[in-house]
C-alpha cells in the first residue's frame, strides 16, 4: 500500500512540474526522434509488413501447420521447465519427482 501511495505522489508531483505554466514544452531531441521514427516506419513498410504476406503465399498450408506445431511444442517445453524450476526454488521436490517415479517403476 505504501508503494502505491509513493508512486501516486511521484506521478502527481511530476505532472505538476511538467504542466506548470512557463515550462518549456520544446523537445530537445525532436529532430532525432523524427529521424528515428522515419527509419522505423521505412523498415516496417519494407521488411516487416511484407514478411507475413510472403509467408502465406510461398509456404504450403502443411508446412505452416508444422511450423505452428513446433511453436506449440516449444511453448509446452518452456512451461515444463518453468514448472520444475519453480518447484526446485520452492523446495517442493516431491511434486516434480512423482511422475518420474511412476515412469521408472
Amino acid at each position: 500500500m505504501n508503494v502505491q501511495r509513493c508512486i501516486l505522489r511521484v506521478v502527481v508531483v511530476t505532472s505538476v512540474l511538467v504542466l506548470s505554466p512557463g515550462a518549456n514544452a520544446a523537445d530537445p531531441f525532436e529532430r532525432i526522434n523524427r529521424v528515428t521514427h522515419a527509419i522505423n516506419e521505412g523498415v516496417d513498410r519494407m521488411l516487416l509488413r511484407p514478411a507475413p504476406v510472403g509467408y502465406t503465399r510461398v509456404l504450403p498450408a502443411f508446412v505452416r501447420g508444422g511450423l505452428g506445431n513446433v511453436g506449440c511444442w516449444m511453448r509446452g517445453v518452456h512451461r515444463i521447465r518453468l514448472f520444475y524450476l519453480s518447484c526446485i526454488v520452492e523446495f517442493e521436490l516431491e511434486q516434480p519427482l512423482a511422475p518420474t517415479k511412476c515412469r521408472l517403476l
